[in-house]
């Protein structure tokens, strides 16, 4: 339960990214910056970032910090796809080799 958590985390902090950058295009239409406090994508990243941190403390009752904290790179891999497949930005060869050393990273230091 507590590995699932650790996955969750980064999962729900990339979803998180997400939305704030669908937040972030309606800042020069706002008369205030303040006004994106009410914007629904910004409410909805805040949300999944508290839900994110929830979690993260609490597999941390269960998980050495050292171990856990690795899960946290995968934001690294998935903020991107998601960039990718919502957001229509680009990912180019040289990104896909990085994740490939990301995911190799933390599955040698979660086996550690």
């Amino acid at each position: 339960m507590h590995y699932l958590l650790l996955i969750l985390t980064p999962v729900f902090i990339s979803i998180g990214q997400v939305l704030f950058k669908l937040s972030a295009g309606k800042i020069d239409g706002l008369k205030s910056p303040w006004l994106i406090l009410f914007d629904k994508f910004f409410i909805l990243a805040l949300i999944f970032y508290g839900a994110s941190t929830i979690m993260y403390v609490f597999a941390l009752k269960y998980v050495p910090l050292n171990k856990g904290y690795m899960f946290m790179s995968l934001a690294f891999i998935l903020v991107p796809i998601l960039s990718y497949c919502f957001l229509c930005e680009s990912l180019n060869l040289q990104y896909v080799m990085g994740i490939l050393l990301i995911i190799s990273g933390v599955l040698l230091t979660s086996r550690a």
